[in-house]
């Protein structure tokens, strides 16, 4: 908990704006989002893993769906991000 507190203090003290920072983490963080989704599809459609379990067409359309919007979500988080600074 100290360490915590300790690194949410050096922000201020350090002259960086707390907003600032927390909305680029957000918006950082909303980066892994599409990553961690393509390597999901690329799992769920390996039979050799999946066996009868594979993904169907109609959840690989809504996977490249989400996978879209995602992308879409960060390249959008990162544009937001850009006019702060």
């Amino acid at each position: 908990v100290l360490w915590g507190v300790l690194l949410g203090f050096t922000i201020p003290v350090f002259g960086g704006r707390p907003v600032l920072i927390m909305v680029a983490s957000q918006a950082l963080c909303i980066m892994a989002t599409p990553v961690a989704i393509g390597l999901m599809m690329i799992l769920h459609n390996r039979e050799s893993l999946m066996g009868k379990h594979k993904a169907t067409t109609g959840l690989n359309i809504w996977m490249w769906i989400i996978l879209l919007f995602t992308i879409g979500m960060t390249v959008a988080g990162l544009i937001g991000l850009a006019n702060l600074l």
